[in-house]
C-alpha cells in the first residue's frame, strides 16, 4: 500500500470499506459467511457450530475496528 498523498488516502478508504463490510457480515450474518466459506466442505453439517458463531463474531469486531482505523489513517494521510 502506498502510504502518502492522495493515492494512499483512496487506498486506505477502499481497504476501510472492505474491512467494514467483512466485519459487518461476520458479526451480524455469521450464518451467511459460514455458508459461503465452510458449508460446501461437508455433506453432513446443516448449520454452524456455536464455536464458529462466537469466533466469527469476535473476528467481525476485529475487522470493524481495523476498518475504522483505516478510515482514520486515510484522513490523516490526506
Amino acid at each position: 500500500l502506498r502510504t502518502g498523498g492522495v493515492g494512499g488516502m483512496w487506498t486506505m478508504l477502499l481497504c476501510g470499506i472492505a474491512l467494514l463490510a467483512a466485519g459487518w457480515l461476520m458479526f451480524f450474518r455469521p450464518g451467511l459467511v459460514w455458508k459461503w466459506t465452510e458449508k460446501w466442505k461437508t455433506n453432513r453439517a446443516e448449520e454452524m457450530s456455536e464455536d464458529y458463531r462466537i469466533s466469527s463474531k469476535v473476528s467481525g469486531v476485529f475487522f470493524l475496528l481495523c476498518g475504522v482505523v483505516a478510515f482514520v489513517v486515510a484522513f490523516v494521510l490526506k
